[in-house]
């Protein structure tokens, strides 16, 4: 069997003003052709989860493009073409393949397209026509569009919020494909889209409703002919016609309850939608009750209004204003992303004095845009990178200047990456057992990496493009009524696809 593989995955909040470029995938990872495996064989990433169950059926594959970006604004149509392009080169060239596996998030869109997974499913299926399976791994975040459920075959997602089962989900999908090409399934897809928006802040799959949501599916899939269920609330910050949560089930052919599950999942996570309400504290309130804590263990102080993974720049001062005005001394670690205030310590010497700006002004959602801070530069680093757990590929946190302000280490990074991960301060020689007081740039995803590092999680109120509080924004194109927004008007009337 021979499999054509390709990875395009970027998740765009449409409210974030920063483009996305192929210079933005390469802070990640962007990899072509041969590069794919020598780079991403073993790691926890779906295309390594595509690559094992390959090896493991005896297959080969015809590598494409593998490319990953941090969340952001919409990516620039030229260079999504060139990702594009790369996907299709091979099928133009009429190589033949018996099967096609694609790694996409399902929140991109791009200059042109509000819906450029669906583009590239399409676009994949015209060039190796109808007979030939299609399997697609996505983020639970995803926009599912008509598109995509129309030309894929078998769509699946990730079960983990946070998410830590890109390899799981990669191998899952790729062992749908092969059982497809041998006949073993003939896999029946049937989806549900309901009108919700919620916060991911909200979503942990280790907690109450989300846990007992993902449970439910879960049940179902103890069927031997349920071969999936997927649960995807969207990513929320899409103000694009027709945004929804979706949810899919797939079956074997000989079973046919795939749309009665999805309806069913649906109406369960329907009935549970006013507990997905996260409590927030005031910048203020966060930083006194951190500073109070007993323990020995750091507070993590979390900004999910600007939130790197959920598309924000990451260049809110909010907490670090909350604490020179009043945590100056406690050890606290806190990021901020801001290339320009680190191409400015970099003129300066380790140990100099430095008056500097901090916060950038390109969101008019931000609060906070800019702070003056006087400190010592404690340390630059070029390049600076970091193992990534959940993936198990470095992450590019760009140049980097650490500022200390009494007990601030304040990090300030050029790149916007994954700020989920302790392995971002740890290596840049902080260590994080030592400080009170951690400050994340996340809504969920850190919790799989920091919450036993912690002894409590104080989320932060605040503006910004990832904000959970969904009445902050001026929405223009989202479909009406839905919930939250409309929560009166609001009904559970779900379309089935």
């Amino acid at each position: 069997m021979r499999i054509l593989i390709a990875q395009v995955k970027q998740e765009t909040n449409t409210f974030c003003e920063v483009p996305t470029t192929l210079r933005t995938f390469s802070s990640s990872y962007l990899y072509f052709k041969e590069e794919i495996e020598e780079n991403l064989k073993a790691t926890r990433t779906e295309i390594g989860g595509f690559l094992q169950e390959i090896h493991n059926q005896g297959g080969s594959f015809i590598p494409t493009v593998a490319a990953s970006a941090i969340s952001g604004g919409s990516v620039v149509e030229e260079d999504y073409q060139i990702l594009k392009q790369s996907i299709l080169e091979p099928l133009k060239q009429e190589i033949n393949v018996d099967g096609v596996l694609l790694s996409l998030h399902g929140a991109m869109v791009t200059d042109l397209h509000e819906d450029p997974e669906g583009d590239i499913i399409e676009s994949v299926r015209f060039a190796i026509g109808a007979d030939i399976p299609i399997a697609v791994s996505i983020d639970p975040h995803a926009y599912v569009s008509k598109k995509m459920l129309r030309y894929a075959d078998i769509i699946v997602a990730y079960k983990t919020f946070p998410h830590i089962d890109q390899y799981e989900t990669g191998l899952h999908t790729a062992k749908l494909l092969f059982e497809t090409l041998s006949g073993k399934i003939k896999p029946v897809m049937r989806a549900v889209h309901l009108p919700m928006l919620i916060s991911p802040e909200a979503q942990v799959d280790s907690a109450y409703p989300m846990k007992d949501v993902l449970g439910y599916g879960r049940e179902f899939e103890k069927n031997d002919s349920v071969l999936s269920t997927s649960i995807c609330p969207v990513q929320p910050w899409l103000d694009l016609p027709n945004i929804h949560s979706t949810i899919i089930t797939i079956c074997d052919e000989n079973d046919p309850q795939a749309i009665d599950i999805s309806k069913k999942i649906a109406a369960f996570l329907w009935e549970k939608r006013d507990a997905f309400m996260p409590e927030r504290y005031s910048p203020e309130e966060a930083v006194r009750t951190a500073i109070h804590c007993k323990g020995d263990k750091p507070v993590a102080l979390v900004e999910p209004f600007d939130s790197t993974l959920a598309g924000a720049p990451g260049n809110s001062v909010t907490l670090l204003k909350a604490l020179l005005e009043q945590g100056t001394s406690v050890v606290s670690y806190i990021t901020i992303i801001d290339p320009i205030t680190v191409e400015q310590a970099f003129q300066f010497e380790e140990g100099s004095e430095v008056d500097l700006s901090v916060g950038v002004d390109q969101e008019s959602l931000l609060e906070d845009t800019s702070l003056s801070i006087r400190g010592t530069l404690y340390k630059l680093k070029e390049d600076a990178s970091f193992y990534l757990q959940a993936t198990g590929v470095m992450e590019g946190m760009g140049n980097t200047a650490i500022i200390k302000i009494d007990h601030i280490y304040l990090v300030i990074c050029s790149n916007a990456f994954a700020h989920q991960d302790p392995n971002s301060y740890r290596s840049l020689d902080l260590d994080i057992s030592k400080a009170k007081i951690i400050g994340i740039k996340s809504t969920l995803h850190f919790r799989a990496f920091y919450s036993e590092h912690v002894q409590d999680i104080l989320f932060i109120e605040g503006k910004g493009v990832s904000s959970g509080n969904f009445f902050d924004f001026n929405w223009k194109k989202i479909n009406r009524p839905i919930w939250p927004l409309d929560e009166e008007n609001a009904i559970s009337t779900f379309e089935i696809i």
